[in-house]
């Protein structure tokens, strides 16, 4: 018999057709659905300190657009101000610089992008200053001020 008063049979045994298991299957279904963006989400964080480098390359690609010079560099903190103790990134962007690590003419020490994380014992104001140098030996020099409280 299929069916009885407009309705459809369904065997009692059948997993879809349980009461007790359509919540369950409901449930499994919507977490399944939810863990997609989670997922994502997970592969696209980015550390404060990325985040920071990031700036700082757009930074000195602002620099080198508004000043019309091919070599521009941009260092700066996480934040202007620290306490001692609290770490920090520091992050440095360049363009138009020699990459030291994959040119074995260059003298520039710092890579063309990068980004440290940093802890002061002290308090003061610190300036961090990076240079750097194009493939004609030309240089230029940025620099980041951060004040350390108690």
């Amino acid at each position: 018999m299929l069916c009885r008063l407009g309705r459809r049979d369904t065997p009692k045994n059948a997993l879809w057709y349980y009461r007790g298991m359509k919540p369950v299957i409901a449930s499994v279904f919507a977490l399944t659905l939810s863990a997609f963006p989670a997922l994502t989400f997970a592969q696209s964080w980015q550390t404060v300190g990325q985040l920071t480098a990031i700036a700082a390359s757009l930074e000195a690609r602002q620099n080198s657009i508004s000043t019309g010079e091919p070599l521009a560099c941009a260092a700066l903190f996480s934040t202007t101000s620290t306490k001692v103790g609290q770490q920090v990134s520091l992050a440095w962007g360049s363009v138009g610089a020699v990459d030291p690590l994959t040119s074995s003419s260059s003298v520039s020490m710092w890579p063309q992008q990068g980004f440290s994380t940093l802890s002061f014992t002290k308090v003061g104001t610190w300036t961090y200053y990076f240079t750097f140098y194009n493939n004609n030996a030309a240089s230029t020099t940025c620099s980041a001020k951060i004040a350390v409280t108690k």
